[in-house]
């Protein structure tokens, strides 16, 4: 196929999804909702707080924790959704994973949410932390919440910060203490709940 032939049929490609984008927005409903899946209406979603100024949750998922390179953790996806299962090689405290987060530089963190799963409350999280780093290696701690996560039912716990504003890059850092190497501990949603 020449070059002027591909060309053609490209402009042509993108004429009909044009069309078809422009079709689409001609035939929607002026009533402010559209239907659902199953012809159903859905409403929108109510206005989220931010847009009065109030406070909101940015979330994030766990599937980008990491571990230390000399860390004896081991990090899986689990088999259903966002999971992340940790496990360790060796038992004791002083394990961490650690998480970069991206927040706006114009808004305080009040909470930080960490939901998440203990095979065996003998084996848990035991610190949720916020470090800021702006030259490497150094990091600054500025939020350090040394609380006992120990839900072998699923929970999401709210660690709450004083007004964090954000300067440099944000890490949350989560220690583990594992008594025992048959478990494990499981990270699925992470929030961050914010206000201007």
């Amino acid at each position: 196929m020449t070059d002027l032939a591909r060309n053609r049929g490209a402009t042509f490609f993108l004429l009909v999804v044009a069309a078809g984008l422009g079709l689409g927005v001609s035939i929607a409903p002026e009533r402010g909702y559209l239907p659902g899946a199953q012809g159903e209406e859905k409403q929108p979603p109510a206005k989220d707080k931010a847009d009065k100024g109030g406070e909101y949750t940015l979330w994030t998922s766990a599937l980008g924790l990491l571990a230390p390179t000399d860390s004896s953790l081991s990090l899986e996806k689990g088999r259903v959704g966002n999971t992340v299962v940790i496990t360790s090689a060796k038992v004791g405290d002083l394990q961490w994973v650690l998480l970069p987060l991206t927040v706006p530089s114009n808004v305080k963190i009040k909470k930080v949410i960490v939901c998440y799963r203990v095979s065996n409350e003998r084996s848990h999280l035991k610190c949720v932390r916020l470090t800021v780093e702006r030259i490497p290696p150094t990091a600054t701690v500025q939020h350090d919440d040394g609380a006992d996560l120990k839900s072998t039912t699923g929970a999401c716990y709210e660690s709450r910060v004083n007004s964090l504003q954000v300067g440099g890059a944000l890490n949350l850092a989560l220690r583990l203490n594992f008594t025992n190497l048959a478990d494990s501990v499981s990270v699925g949603a992470i929030g961050l709940v914010v206000e201007p």
